[in-house]
């Protein structure tokens, strides 16, 4: 580090960190409320958590890649599990208004 010259390319990979930190931030927001809404009205319904910690685990996977595939630069395969994510914080509001139309009344 001291006496060390910082590569251009060190600068791009720490920014590429830093805007996954940021993107991370803001994505698993939007996850977490949901799936505390979810838990919440499933154990009042059924006490069956089951398929929010599914949502959960596999969410968590994918963003751990995502954030690799970011870092890393890798173009086609950063957008694909992007949209994985996407998809499955979509089937968790979406299971999320399912449920609270089973509730009663």
């Amino acid at each position: 580090m001291f006496g060390k010259k910082i590569k251009d390319y060190d600068i791009i990979v720490y920014s590429r960190f830093i805007y996954c930190r940021i993107s991370t931030m803001y994505a698993i927001d939007r996850f977490l409320y949901d799936s505390f809404i979810q838990i919440n009205h499933e154990k009042y319904l059924t006490g069956n958590t089951t398929r929010t910690i599914v949502y959960g685990v596999i969410y968590l996977v994918i963003r751990i890649i995502y954030a690799f595939m970011y870092i890393l630069g890798l173009q086609p395969w950063r957008t694909m599990i992007f949209t994985m994510g996407l998809a499955c914080t979509l089937a968790i509001s979406l299971d999320l208004v399912i449920t609270m139309s089973r509730r009663p009344n």
